[in-house]
């Protein structure tokens, strides 16, 4: 069986520890304007070398997001294969 294509490719997520402080992308301004704190995991989003960091609450609707989305492509796909016997 082939490789499976890594659609993902040109978006990285990962999880670090911040080492010194960050900005959380999420809460730049407003009233929950903070910043992510040295030893604070946060989620990082890197795009054409370009880096965001989210704090937890930040990342979890991005996460919810992402996962919505996938499982919705899936079931798309999956379900006319379902009744194919594929």
């Amino acid at each position: 069986m082939a490789k499976p294509k890594n659609v993902l490719r040109d978006i990285q997520l990962g999880v670090e520890t911040a080492a010194a402080p960050r900005i959380c992308s999420a809460h730049r301004t407003g009233a929950h304007a903070h910043k992510i704190q040295p030893g604070q995991l946060c989620l990082v989003v890197t795009e054409d070398r370009f880096k965001k960091n989210y704090c937890p609450v930040g990342a979890a609707p991005i996460l919810d997001l992402a996962i919505n989305e996938l499982t919705e492509l899936q079931s798309t796909l999956i379900s006319p294969r379902r009744e194919l016997g594929i």
